[in-house]
């Protein structure tokens, strides 16, 4: 996939589309999901277990999908919902990019007698 090929969006647009509350950069923007240990730049995570808000020191996610009640209070941007799973499935739903659509049979393309 190249570069050219990702679908972006800012934190402002993920936030309105899970209605959740943003706190941090607006503008910043991303392009992918991936696990809270594999996240790097440009990717969002998202957190739902008390236990893993210690990992969000070490964590390289460009920002963090959390519950409120968790009381994340970090440097990382975040939408805090109520619901991070449902957040995280329509997110990475929403940056999802299409694969182009079959255009027909190649002329190439031949079976085999046998």
């Amino acid at each position: 996939m190249t570069a050219q090929d990702q679908k972006t969006a800012s934190l402002t647009e993920l936030a309105a589309l899970v209605s959740g509350h943003l706190v941090g950069d607006a503008d910043l923007r991303v392009s992918r999901v991936a696990p809270i240990h594999t996240a790097g730049e440009g990717a969002i995570t998202f957190v739902a277990n008390p236990k893993y808000i210690s990992v969000l020191e070490s964590t390289s996610a460009s920002a963090v999908i959390v519950h409120p009640d968790l009381g994340y209070d970090g440097a990382i941007p975040r939408i805090e919902t109520v619901n991070p799973y449902l957040a995280f499935a329509k997110i990475l739903t929403f940056l999802a990019v299409e694969k182009p659509a079959c255009l027909g049979i190649d002329k190439s393309a031949f079976v085999a007698k046998t």
